[in-house]
């Protein structure tokens, strides 16, 4: 088993959240962070995990961010 991201639909925490709750079908709210709080988080810029060692044996990322997101989801609600 690979943890892997699809190089073609890097996406940022954000739009994470703005997919998951369009497929929740709940709003989500921003808060507005202090300068202060804001040396907390994560400094990189992208932190998103390399296909190259799978991509360089064929594989290649065939679900988009959306649609992996809004999937789960969907199996999440119809299991719980």
């Amino acid at each position: 088993a690979y943890n892997i991201s699809n190089p073609n639909s890097i996406i940022d925490i954000m739009q994470m959240t703005e997919i998951t709750a369009k497929a929740g079908g709940v709003k989500v709210k921003k808060a507005v962070v202090s300068e202060g709080d804001k040396r907390i988080f994560n400094p990189m810029d992208n932190s998103s995990l390399s296909s190259a060692l799978l991509e360089s044996l064929g594989w290649r990322g065939e679900i988009c961010a959306e649609e992996g997101l809004s999937d789960t989801v969907k199996i999440l609600k119809e299991n719980l």
